[in-house]
């Protein structure tokens, strides 16, 4: 059964509009891709634990997070040994997947586990996460107040059950 029909040429999207647009969207992608590459934004960059030294926060504190019971993840002070706080399975989404990110990279690295994980804050609200096994450095501004908000929690001055003193920690007054 063969059937010869003429075909309809209407349908069909001219060449040239055609070849414009395809032409619009491979520039669009250049674009984007030459933006990220020459775009050096502090909130979005990794940085190396050199660089994020070289800046004086005004508070940090080293912690130590541990895997519990039942799913549980035990948040610990590194200078006193100190449970901070103990999250029920399910608690702490952002913690636990940026927790689950670094410990990736450790695992790819060889790195260690006993190093902690610093928490810095800086004047103007620059927020750091800085893994000390892998030396990799994130900017927690960068995932929202909220999400930052699950590291700092655990600085002296917002940690209220622990004085800075007993943790031994680096905290700056304006001396």
């Amino acid at each position: 059964m063969s059937h010869d029909h003429d075909h309809d040429h209407k349908n069909m999207v001219p060449p040239v509009p055609l070849k414009l647009a395809i032409g619009l969207v491979i520039l669009t992608v250049v674009g984007v891709i030459w933006q990220r590459v020459t775009t050096d934004s502090p909130d979005l960059r990794r940085q190396t634990m050199t660089e994020a030294a070289l800046a004086d926060p005004i508070e940090s504190i080293l912690l130590q997070f541990e895997d519990g019971d039942a799913g549980a993840v035990i948040v610990r002070a590194v200078a006193t040994g100190e449970v901070l706080d103990t999250l029920a399975a399910g608690e702490g989404g952002f913690l636990r997947g940026t927790l689950r990110g670094l410990t990736r990279e450790r695992r790819l690295a060889g790195a260690s586990k006993a190093p902690g994980f610093l928490v810095q804050q800086f004047d103007g609200g620059r927020v750091l996460l800085v893994d000390t096994a892998t030396s990799t450095v994130l900017d927690l501004r960068a995932y929202g107040q909220t999400n930052a908000n699950d590291f700092l929690r655990y600085l002296p001055s917002r940690y209220s059950r622990v004085s800075v003193a007993e943790l031994g920690i680096a905290h700056d007054e304006g001396e």
